[in-house]
């Protein structure tokens, strides 16, 4: 009996028709399969990512001890064993961040041994990373914060802050502008003399300070930045390097109005009369000085103070000297910056004199890992 096979339509499917049907419906099944719990496969990679930028640190964590023969944030790092981490290890903080104790600050690190601090969006402290360290057997161990846990909400990467302004001072004629490497705000040499191009430039016990000039200033000339030059908030840094020819009282940079009295200088970072690092802020209103440590003569210093609208801290050779309580938060408005004098002071005796070389402005307050890389030349 002939069977006819090339028709379904009413005899129902065939064998091979059959077959395809039952492939078909397979492979539908495998990609629902997959597809049924996306989340799932993205928290996967998320896992991964997280465990990857946590080896990333640990590296660099190995090659900052190998080079510097200590930890980053050393005296935070608690010492743990694998068993107990989850509990025992200490958040790393955030880039920037560094609250007292809540966790260990390793800014120190960006840019020479790692492009950009990584965080994860999952952390819901905003002080912490979303990583933790410990240390066993002499080794930094490093993991996220979030490992095994059914969370992820992406994450980043934190390079070193750009500067409002930066002076390298490497001219070698005082006829040029004093150029901003930020390409915002030029300066201009000025004074009697005006500041003359030297090549006694700082240096670093560990890295060598890439300026190839500074300048030198001998108490009668500054260097005139325009005034549209500030920061948007009460966030402030001032950092630079300095070689005083002798200690005095003295302007290193300083952002005032014509008056002379001090509420009119509304940011200056300078040496206090009796040779102390000084840093003053004024809100037009009320100025507060703080002065800590102190400048020695004919000696490379870098120098810094910070403010956040209520906090000064001060730093010499990257290292923080203390700080000092202050809300008063920072004056606005078209006033003249000067390096090198104050310039309500025009005619008076802040006028510095020695060297000066590499004066930065960032439009934040850089902690004291980020201020240690500028002092040791990594940025």
């Amino acid at each position: 009996m002939f069977v006819d096979t090339r028709s379904s339509h009413h005899r129902g499917f065939t064998l091979i028709e059959l077959l395809l049907t039952i492939t078909v419906i397979a492979i539908l099944s495998g990609i629902t399969i997959v597809a049924i719990n996306p989340i799932k496969q993205f928290l996967k990679l998320q896992e991964v990512g997280n465990a990857y930028r946590a080896e990333q640190l640990q590296k660099a964590i190995f090659q900052y001890l190998v080079d510097r023969n200590g930890f980053p944030g050393d005296g935070n790092i608690p010492e743990c064993t694998e068993s107990d981490k989850n509990t025992c290890a200490k958040p790393i903080c955030r880039y920037g961040k560094t609250p007292p104790g809540g966790c260990v600050n390793i800014d120190v690190l960006i840019p020479r041994y790692i492009a950009c601090m990584p965080f994860d969006a999952a952390e819901v402290n905003v002080e912490f990373s979303g990583y933790k360290i410990y240390v066993q057997a002499g080794r930094g161990n490093v993991f996220p914060a979030s490992e095994n846990e059914n969370q992820a909400a992406g994450g980043g990467c934190e390079p070193f802050p750009d500067a409002t302004a930066r002076y390298a001072l490497d001219e070698s004629n005082t006829a040029s502008p004093a150029a901003d490497a930020m390409d915002n705000f030029a300066g201009t040499y000025a004074g009697a003399d005006k500041p003359t191009p030297s090549t006694d430039v700082p240096s670093s016990a560990e890295f060598a300070f890439s300026n190839p000039r500074s300048s030198t200033f001998d108490g009668d000339d500054h260097i005139v930045i325009p005034v549209g030059m500030d920061v948007p908030g009460n966030d402030l840094t001032i950092t630079a390097w300095i070689k005083m020819s002798s200690v005095a009282e003295a302007t290193i940079i300083a952002k005032a109005s014509s008056e002379t009295l001090p509420v009119n200088t509304w940011w200056q970072l300078g040496v206090d009369t009796s040779g102390s690092l000084r840093l003053r802020v004024s809100d037009g209103v009320s100025a507060t000085d703080y002065s800590r440590g102190s400048v020695d003569a004919n000696r490379w210093t870098h120098v810094a103070g910070t403010y956040n609208g209520d906090r000064m801290c001060l730093f010499i050779d990257g290292e923080r000297l203390g700080c000092q309580s202050n809300s008063t938060g920072l004056r606005k408005g078209a006033a003249s910056v000067w390096i090198g004098d104050t310039p309500a002071n025009a005619g008076g005796t802040n006028h510095f004199q020695g060297w000066i070389d590499d004066v930065r402005i960032y439009p934040l307050p850089l902690s004291e890992g980020q201020i240690e890389v500028i002092a040791t030349g990594g940025v």
